[in-house]
């Protein structure tokens, strides 16, 4: 099996990006810590009111201990 390496001309370099730059796109939760949302209520983590749901990240376990969860 042979494996593509990446060549200067396969890389995008019109976009210079730090080492953090970098990272914080790759994160899940956008940088350093952890989103959460504290939702309560009919609506559970459906609306934009939810900040997880409002940045496309399901609620984890630091969010809230509810199991209705809609965002899980």
């Amino acid at each position: 099996m042979s494996k593509k390496i990446l060549d200067t001309a396969d890389l995008n370099c019109d976009t210079i990006l730090s080492l953090r730059e970098t990272v914080i796109r790759g994160s899940q939760s956008g940088g350093q810590g952890y989103i959460k949302c504290n939702c309560a209520g009919t609506k559970k983590c459906r609306t934009n009111r939810c900040k997880c749901y409002k940045s496309k990240i399901k609620c984890n376990s630091r969010c809230h201990q509810s199991l209705n969860c809609h965002n899980k």
